[in-house]
């Protein structure tokens, strides 16, 4: 629950300022995204709460504490503000009385009887201190306005007792254990109860509205409900306290025996009401005591804030007041007739009925005293160069509009709640106006420059648009080429595959024939050392053949034959040698060959070798290739699918660019 009497619901107020422009004494606060009622400047009057359409002002509710009251089991005693009867309809008191204690209270008093009290109070007041001026009523409203930004005149306020407390001390002297609850129509009501010089006479508040809702909740249906009589003494015209000059009109019940001029002349009583009327008298009242113009200033004021208590915050809307007081004028007469009091024509609505003269005797039991104590606002009066300095931070120095917009009166009050910090400095809604009509000719200036610019882009982006095709249909022919360059690398890649085949079979084949060249070439130096045996054997057989020629020749005849033996057998060794010497030479060239094809072949083997390399290398090189044209195609792909959307939002571009230009042509 909040602890304020008044208070904001953030979230709600949109900042409409009608709470400022209702407010009698300016009591709120401007903040960034809400209005705030300032608790010490305010007078609990509940004119905000009327004014406020979104339902952000709220007023505190006190209908948990009276549960709690029953809950425990508390003796509850009602007692009702006389404005109650003008809000009914199609129930009568007594309906509403049965009511109530259906709600679970114990007792149902009228607060017109404690009017009767207070009335009485008054009286006594002017005849015993004869006071120069008498400013009497039950308003807490006016209450807390005089106490904090007039208390010079506190000191012409009646001291007694308002209705309520009146009632209040009455109940409390019967049952001072009892919870006495008031049904107000009146939110500044929930204020008076805490007043220091009264606290604990009444436990809490509760509005009409609150009334209402608990019969809601509680499925209570008044005007369904048998008649109950109320609790206590049924008053006599104090049920006209809620109407204008019901004061003055009980007062003069009282004064009927008396000549009226000892109390007060009809030109020296001034009966006022309507916050229009009530805070500005006031004002006008303390300058003319001021002045000394004692003959023109009532001596006895009659004052409500609001158009009687019939109109209080809390009561119902929908009934106009005229009706309201037909009512409550009706609900008098009802129960007076010829002004004797409850002759057998009236009607008795409580359970006592009492004369006007043991109303006194009750009166003077009672002591239904208080005092007020000034409790001054701080707020300030701004020197003027400040007045000066606001109004011209919101160009208002030579044109005070006076508009009301920001909730003020005037520009100069405005700058009042700025210097008190009510408000900020350039919160001025013309002001506001005025920038924002210059930022909306900047506005509408770049909005031109940037419908040239609009139809700029929208020619580039048609432009942008024939490249983006282009792009599209070069990414598809790129696409169709990297597919080729693909089937082209696979093809390339079989054929090193099938190159690098062969080299190994040609690589192999080469091994073969060095490995038969080396065995040739072992072959070779086996037959070289036989040669040599054979050259000696020849060269041994020519010493044998010379031999036997000469031994031949020694002999003669008889060694012919075996000279031609000597002879064949010299040829035949020289024909060996020389064949020997043809086969060595013959060798040795081989070995050379042999030589040099191994070192062809060597060669052959390394060139092989480093083919076999390149291949390899070529093969990963097709390896890479074809994974870069893989990422080539899917980023071909991709660029594509962007072309596409890119074409999808440059004509996007295009039809939004086009129905803006549109729309700035026909604003």
């Amino acid at each position: 629950m909040n602890g304020n009497i008044i208070y904001t619901e953030p979230e709600k107020c949109t900042l409409c300022y009608n709470c400022i422009r209702v407010c009698p004494v300016h009591a709120n606060k401007v903040y960034d995204d809400y209005v705030e009622p300032d608790s010490d400047l305010c007078i609990k009057c509940g004119q905000c709460i009327l004014s406020c359409e979104s339902q952000a002002r709220r007023y505190r509710k006190d209908i948990d504490i009276f549960e709690d009251f029953k809950n425990k089991n508390e003796y509850l005693v009602a007692i009702i503000a006389p404005a109650y009867v003008g809000d009914l309809e199609n129930t009568t008191p007594n309906q509403y009385a049965a009511a109530l204690k259906k709600l679970g209270f114990n007792e149902v008093h009228e607060v017109a009887f404690g009017a009767e009290l207070t009335t009485l109070e008054v009286l006594k007041e002017m005849e015993e201190k004869k006071p120069e001026y008498v400013i009497m009523s039950p308003c807490p409203s006016l209450i807390n306005y005089l106490e904090k930004w007039q208390p010079d005149l506190l000191q012409y306020f009646s001291e007694s007792y308002s209705p309520m407390l009146s009632t209040a001390a009455f109940v409390k002297k019967e049952k001072p254990n009892a919870k006495v609850v008031f049904i107000s129509p009146c939110t500044a009501k929930k204020s008076e109860i805490e007043h220091e010089s009264i606290k604990g006479l009444v436990d809490i508040v509760l509005t009409f509205e609150e009334i209402n809702e608990l019969f809601e909740k509680n499925n209570i249906k008044p005007s369904v409900l048998e008649e109950e009589l109320f609790d206590g003494y049924q008053p006599n015209y104090a049920t006209l306290f809620p109407v204008s000059g019901g004061l003055t009109k009980t007062a003069a019940s009282y004064l009927k025996n008396k000549k009226i001029d000892d109390i007060m002349l009809e030109e020296d009583v001034l009966v006022i009401e309507g916050k229009e009327r009530s805070i500005p008298f006031f004002k006008d009242f303390e300058k003319n005591i001021k002045a000394g113009k004692k003959d023109v200033t009532p001596k006895f004021i009659d004052i409500l804030f609001c158009e009687g208590c019939i109109d209080g915050p809390a009561t119902r809307k929908d009934i106009p007041l005229f009706e309201k007081r037909a009512k409550i004028i009706k609900y008098t007469k009802d129960r007076l007739v010829k002004n004797k009091f409850l002759t057998k024509d009236g009607k008795q609505v409580a359970q006592k009925t009492i004369s006007l003269k043991d109303t006194k005797k009750i009166y003077e039991e009672m002591n239904l005293k208080r005092y007020f104590k000034a409790k001054p606002v701080n707020y300030k009066e701004p020197p003027e160069s400040f007045i000066v300095k606001i109004l011209e931070k919101t160009n208002r120095l030579n044109d005070e509009r006076n508009c009301t917009a920001c909730g003020y009166e005037t520009c100069r009050e405005r700058a009042k709640a700025v210097y008190n910090g009510l408000m900020p400095e350039d919160l001025c809604i013309i002001y506001i106006m005025e920038e924002a009509e210059e930022l909306l000719d900047k506005i509408r200036k770049q909005r031109a420059k940037s419908n040239e610019m609009l139809e700029s882009v929208s020619s580039i982006l048609s432009e942008v648009s024939v490249v983006v095709d282009e792009v599209t249909e070069q990414a598809v022919s790129l696409n169709t080429k990297a597919e080729e360059i693909t089937e082209i690398s696979i093809k390339g890649k079989d054929v090193v595959s099938e190159l690098e085949g062969k080299n190994n079979i040609i690589e192999n084949n080469i091994g073969d024939i060095t490995e038969k060249l080396n065995r040739l070439t072992d072959k070779t130096k086996q037959l070289v050392p036989i040669l040599d045996m054979i050259n000696k054997i020849a060269n041994q057989t020519g010493l044998l053949a010379l031999n036997a020629s000469i031994e031949a020749a020694r002999v003669g005849e008889a060694g012919k034959g075996f000279s031609v033996i000597a002879v064949e057998i010299s040829e035949l060794a020289n024909t060996t040698k020389e064949y020997s010497n043809n086969i060595n030479e013959t060798i040795n060239e081989m070995k050379e060959v042999v030589e040099m094809v191994n070192q062809g072949i060597g060669n052959m083997i390394e060139q092989i070798k480093d083919e076999s390399s390149m291949v390899q290398n070529t093969t990963d090189q097709f390896e890479k290739i074809n994974e870069k044209i893989n990422i080539l195609s899917e980023d071909i792909q991709k660029v594509s699918a962007s072309a596409e959307e890119m074409n999808a939002s440059v004509n996007e571009m295009e039809t939004t660019i086009k129905k803006i230009l549109k729309s700035s042509v026909e604003e």
